[in-house]
Parts: structure tokens; C-alpha cells; sequence
């Protein structure tokens, strides 16, 4: 793998995480638990950045610009796996803070 590939898996990686992120942060409980989804503009607004993040590395504004290169199946597959394992991180660390730290700072 060469630097164009780890830039171009990097960036897709550290967006799709950025935009997890936003459903995370939002609740206090698990993100599929809250008691009100996101509006229609946050999914909306997020899908579409996702997508944009997938599509750039495959058009040729990605190579020009970005100097990206196309992703392989086995590069999407290893970047989607790390932002999966990023968002279950995120959301146990959120419940133990909210657990043990915000009950602590409480009392």
C-alpha cells in the first residue's frame, strides 16, 4: 500500500467516524435508545456527506486534486471494520463516563 492509499483510506476512515460521531454524542443513552431521532436535515446532511466521502476517491477529482487513489474491496472492508470498532469504542466510553464519572461528579 502506497502513501496515495493511506491518505485515500485515511480520509474516508476519519470522516465516516466524524459523522458516527454526531449520532453518538447526541444522547446520553445508547445512540439506537435516544428518546428522539435526528432531524430529517441531520440524516439527510450526513448521508450525503457520506456518500460524497465514499464516491471522491473513485472520480478523477479525487486523483487530481487529493492525489487518492481508488480504494480496493479489502481497503473498504478494513476501513469500514475500523469505523465500526471507532463508534462501539466511542459509545462504551460515553456510557462509562456517564456511568461512573457524571454519578460521581453529582454527588
Amino acid at each position: 500500500m502506497g502513501e496515495g492509499a493511506l491518505q485515500t483510506n485515511w480520509f474516508i476512515g476519519s470522516i465516516l467516524t466524524e459523522l458516527l460521531l454526531i449520532y453518538s454524542i447526541r444522547t446520553k443513552k445508547v445512540f439506537f435508545k435516544a428518546t428522539s431521532w435526528p432531524s430529517k436535515q441531520v440524516i439527510g446532511l450526513t448521508a450525503i456527506a457520506g456518500l460524497a466521502t465514499i464516491l471522491i476517491p473513485m472520480l478523477p477529482i479525487g486523483a487530481s486534486v487529493f492525489k487518492f487513489t481508488t480504494p480496493t474491496s479489502h481497503q473498504y472492508t478494513l476501513v469500514y471494520f475500523i469505523v465500526v470498532a471507532y463508534f462501539v469504542t466511542t459509545e462504551l466510553a460515553k456510557l462509562l463516563y456517564y456511568r461512573f464519572v457524571e454519578k460521581n461528579n453529582v454527588e
